[in-house]
């Protein structure tokens, strides 16, 4: 999966783009440049403007599953574009990802991060044989039925405390080590890490990545829950 690259220029500048979270700069682009490339997988695609509508309908989707702004929420996640719409979903509400490899994870690894973090819901964007024990589920094909309805519905849903700043020190997600030395250890990593990375340098033209233009890839080499 190659995710595309921002604009050679940022869509927001001076100290306004030092304080956006990573989804309102999404967003921003959606605005300035909605039919091109966000990501790609394969020879499917989704532009800015259709991340946007998917990642708003999928959030309308867990709220009403009774996710808000602070709840730690594994996500069975795979190379695929509705794992990224599910991912910014999440995000746009507040909530902390706990990404987990739906193709990779042990039984084992899962149970021990579920018993850990004791989550409300878990969301399967990618269809997996992993058990979630007796946690309540989003299973993929809910999903899937609600990314590919944003594509024709008209009507856009309306979701309170939808991509609100929040606190730089929020936790983004958590990354839990894979337990070969014992039981699995989770790192929290706050929103300030995240944007920062992305952000740093930008005003030097080499942002991390490293200043690619709009109609550069960038690959996705390893796994999203990689540590």
């Amino acid at each position: 999966m190659t995710p595309h690259a921002t604009p050679e220029s940022p869509a927001v500048s001076g100290e306004d783009h030092r304080l956006r979270s990573i989804c309102a700069l999404i967003k921003a682009n959606a605005d300035v440049q909605p039919n091109s490339i966000a990501v790609s997988q394969g020879n499917r695609s989704l532009t800015y403007e259709k991340l946007d509508k998917a990642s708003l309908f999928l959030a309308a989707l867990f709220n009403s599953h009774g996710i808000r702004t602070g709840d730690s929420i594994p996500i069975f996640l795979s190379r695929s574009l509705e794992s990224v719409a599910s991912i910014l979903a999440l995000m746009r509400l507040g909530a902390c990802l706990v990404p987990m490899d739906a193709s990779s994870w042990s039984q084992q690894r899962v149970d021990a991060v579920l018993q850990t973090i004791e989550p409300k819901v878990v969301v399967k964007s990618e269809k997996t044989g992993l058990d979630s024990a007796s946690h309540s589920v989003i299973e993929a094909k809910t999903v899937r039925l609600t990314y590919n309805a944003s594509f024709t519905k008209t009507e856009v849903p309306t979701i309170k405390d939808l991509d609100t700043p929040g606190d730089a020190e929020h936790p983004a997600y958590f990354i839990f080590t894979s337990g070969t030395t014992g039981s699995p250890k989770g790192v929290v990593i706050p929103r300030r890490c995240v944007e920062n990375y992305v952000l740093q340098g930008w005003d030097r033209g080499m942002p991390f990545n490293l200043g690619v233009g709009r109609d550069d890839k960038i690959l996705l080499l390893f796994s999203e829950t990689a540590v």
